[in-house]
């Protein structure tokens, strides 16, 4: 069992920073790893996502799908990994709180992995998916100002 979660500042008004993040192009930017993003119904998609864990690095045929919508303050995200090395489950909420001039994107993740890549332990695991989610973090600043750019 792994559990992520945190913040990140976000300098754009709610509602570009609330549509952005439906948004299949920058969602695809945000996912570390993420070769490849179709979207198979509303809010639904499937992606194929490399992640390396320790020496191990592994392709991931990856479901993922945006429920319980609540514009412009949150969302549910559920996710389903399944890879020659492994497997992933999890589940989380991403939410939005105003923050004065800024916008705080809230993050709380649980998540279960099983195979090969589960045999490097917990810390190593938790270790890498705080990695993975600061890269993201990064990527979806700069996805976020060049989706503001193209959108205004």
């Amino acid at each position: 069992f792994l559990q992520i979660k945190g913040n990140h500042r976000v300098a754009l008004s709610r509602e570009p920073v609330w549509t952005a993040l439906l948004d299949p192009t920058v969602i695809k930017q945000a996912l570390p790893g993420c070769d490849q993003l179709i979207e198979t119904g509303q809010n639904a998609y499937t992606a194929q996502i490399n992640i390396r864990v320790g020496p191990v690095t592994g392709a991931f045929e990856s479901q993922f799908s945006l429920t319980d919508l609540k514009p412009p303050e949150s969302y549910r995200l559920i996710i389903k990994g399944r890879g020659q090395t492994g497997f992933l489950d999890a589940s989380g909420e991403i939410r939005l709180e105003e923050d004065g001039e800024a916008r705080l994107l809230y993050y709380h993740m649980d998540a279960s992995v099983g195979g090969r890549v589960a045999s490097f332990g917990q810390r190593l695991i938790e270790s890498t998916g705080r990695i993975v989610a600061r890269q993201g973090l990064k990527k979806l600043d700069v996805a976020l100002q060049e989706w503001g750019r193209q959108s205004h």
